[in-house]
């Protein structure tokens, strides 16, 4: 007597799924349809943002001549060496968000009206903490519940909370090839996004003129000391070169001209809204639609199944 394999009940019958799904074609459809309305609706009414660039190239390609022993012995003078600009250049991004480059746009009112227009007093000329909306605080009261920890005191718009809206908006990259800087920015006014990413390129290369300004004096004192103090030719020859190096640099900083990026393009801004991306929008729409439709679907005929006796 020869035994027929019976399916186990919680085996998937693939014809009986594709069946099931072809019956509820019509409640699919409907879940679809609406479902891409909504995403169809969330692109009127969804902020459009443009995408600004601003191209730079380092001012100075070269490092400068070496110094060998000279700077441990700078550093133990306690003489603050100048870098070569290719170092500076290199941490030019990071020096944009940074709270001392900020520090120099505090005082801005394009900028900090335009980034904390809701928590300015017009009538009283302060800042002040925004007015929660109830949505508003039934979420803080259920951040709160659910990891403890307790609301933040406000804090005034500052050097450190223009620090970190600056990491949030702007990002950079570097070209490998011909090590071009390219920094970018989202934003709904594309003209203000242009004049806060040449604000903040401008605030952070003034940031190192200063620092130069300061200690480039110094630091070619000091080189000059070592070069009366200097016996070996090659040592003499070397620091000659960086005292030539240093000074031109020096004299470069005292221009009004970019001192370690200059700006090769830009910023300019895309023609048209770079977000929200309709055909992503509606084509997730269109995914989410089906599965939904399809699991709707299911469940029915899960919680419809009649038992077996």
């Amino acid at each position: 007597m020869t035994d027929h394999f019976q399916p186990a009940d919680d085996e998937i019958d693939l014809l009986e799924l594709a069946q099931t799904i072809w019956d509820g074609r019509w409640l699919i459809a409907f879940v679809t349809a609406a479902v891409f309305a909504i995403g169809s609706a969330y692109l009127h009414v969804a902020e459009r943002t443009y995408t600004i660039t601003l191209t730079a190239k380092p001012v100075q390609g070269d490092e400068g001549p070496r110094l060998g022993g000279f700077s441990g012995l700078a550093s133990l003078a306690g003489i603050s060496l100048p870098s070569g600009s290719s170092s500076d250049f290199s941490s030019f991004p990071l020096m944009m968000t940074a709270p001392e480059v900020t520090a120099r746009l505090v005082d801005d009112p394009v900028i900090m009206l335009q980034l904390y227009a809701g928590e300015w007093d017009t009538q009283a000329g302060v800042w002040r903490m925004p007015e929660r909306s109830a949505a508003g605080t039934l979420m803080q009261s259920l951040k709160y519940f659910l990891s403890g920890n307790p609301p933040q005191e406000y804090r005034e718009p500052d050097a450190l909370r223009l620090s970190e809206a600056f990491k949030k908006i702007l990002s950079s990259s570097v070209e490998r090839q011909s090590g071009l800087l390219t920094i970018r920015l989202d934003h709904a006014d594309p003209e203000f996004g242009k004049y806060l990413a040449l604000a903040a390129f401008k605030a952070a290369d003034s940031h190192y003129r200063a620092g130069f300004i300061t200690n480039g004096s110094n630091s070619i004192e000091f080189y000059k000391t070592q070069l009366a103090r200097a016996r070996a030719a090659e040592h003499r020859e070397a620091l000659a070169r960086v005292i030539a190096s240093e000074e031109q640099k020096l004299m470069l900083a005292t221009r009004s001209s970019y001192f370690v990026a200059d700006v090769l393009t830009g910023p300019t801004a895309s023609l048209a809204p770079t977000a929200p991306r309709a055909s992503m929008v509606l084509a997730l729409s269109l995914l989410l639609g089906l599965i939904a439709g399809a699991g709707i679907v299911l469940l029915r005929k899960a919680f419809n199944k009649e038992p077996v006796a």
